[in-house]
């Protein structure tokens, strides 16, 4: 639909005016159909501004999710499926709730919040709306025990390198899979196996979940001496489309391709 190759466009090219001639010459459609479609796009809630007679653009301080935002930033590897929600329960139970209804493919899950976000040992991840990156990546995957222990690792490598590529900021590695700034946990990795074949030992799917605070300023009472935020930096869309890159490069999950970078990033805090 045009309106989701114009969303592409305000995606691509945020903070740059489009004009309605450029738009409509590029999509060969009239200037009267790209008006028809930006309206549209008004209706379903996204801010789409006017510049003079510059031409439309996406509001710079909106950072809104939607398939169409990470599907223009991913340039290299790509899920099968990308499924954007305003709030779940946890990308990870959604993730597994589509493995479990048969999907075999991959997939990326994101929301705008979660109200059950999970972390390790049955902990809770604080996942408020409009601040955070809350999304997981399922994958199809034949590993071993021995192999799904690596996953985790190698998410949090994926994490770290994009986060430093696109913002610059020196996060490290805890544990095994928290990402730490500053002295502060700002996010964490949870990946999980599904459909696990028990008599070959065999993993059949993998879930990663991954809970980053970007611009989180307020916190429950109990996590505000311990978490931070990332301090924004980059879109959501952009961030989502980098980490699923990254993991996507790693498939199939070889301990050599990441470990000595999660040797180089991991701190003892």
């Amino acid at each position: 639909m045009l309106k989701d190759h114009l969303l592409k466009e305000f995606e691509q090219n945020i903070g740059t005016p489009l004009s309605g001639q450029y738009l409509a010459d590029r999509y060969q459609v009239s200037r009267n159909a790209v008006w028809k479609a930006v309206k549209a796009l008004e209706q379903e809630g996204w801010p789409i501004l006017t510049s003079g007679k510059k031409g439309y653009l996406l509001d710079p301080e909106a950072d809104l999710l939607s398939e169409q935002g990470i599907g223009s930033f991913l340039k290299g590897p790509a899920p099968d499926q990308i499924r954007v929600f305003h709030e779940v329960d946890s990308t990870n139970a959604e993730a597994m709730r589509m493995a479990i209804s048969g999907f075999t493919g991959s997939a990326l899950i994101v929301s705008d919040a979660q109200t059950m976000g999970r972390g390790h040992s049955q902990s809770t991840f604080y996942s408020p709306g409009g601040t955070g990156l809350y999304m997981s990546l399922l994958l199809p995957a034949s590993l071993d025990t021995e192999a799904m222990r690596a996953v985790g690792k190698a998410a949090s490598v994926c994490v770290i390198r994009s986060v430093r590529r696109l913002t610059g900021r020196a996060c490290v590695i805890c544990r095994t899979s928290d990402i730490y700034l500053e002295g502060k946990k700002i996010g964490g990795i949870l990946a999980e196996a599904i459909s696990p074949d028990l008599e070959a030992g065999i993993i059949r799917n993998v879930c990663i979940g991954i809970g980053l605070n970007l611009t989180t300023k307020e916190f429950p009472k109990e996590l505000a001496e311990t978490f931070s935020s990332l301090g924004g930096g980059c879109r959501r869309n952009q961030l989502a489309a980098a980490i699923t890159e990254e993991l996507l490069a790693q498939q199939p999950f070889d301990p050599t391709k990441y470990l000595s970078d999660y040797e180089k990033y991991h701190a003892d805090l």
